[in-house]
């Protein structure tokens, strides 16, 4: 949350530039979130089966799950900005 207030006041700054700056500023924001919006993907996705498999009582399947999914994102992220 603090990360969305933070850009909203920054944009409330850059707003006194221009339209040209408001512009590059949106621009800038749209390609800084695909930094962050596969992990939280991934980390939504990894919760929901780890926590399914903690249920079923199989913590060595969470520990695998989890780890499978953390290879995967690092994997899909490299792709993407390499």
């Amino acid at each position: 949350m603090s990360n969305s207030i933070g850009m909203l006041v920054f944009t409330a700054c850059i707003t006194r530039l221009g339209t040209v700056a408001i512009a590059a500023n949106e621009i800038a924001l749209n390609i800084l979130s695909f930094g962050f919006m596969p992990a939280n993907g991934f980390g939504a996705a990894s919760t929901v089966g780890i926590g399914q498999a903690i249920g079923k009582g199989r913590p060595l399947e969470a520990k695998k799950f989890g780890l499978v999914t953390v290879y995967l994102g690092l994997g899909f992220m490299v792709l993407f900005w390499g």
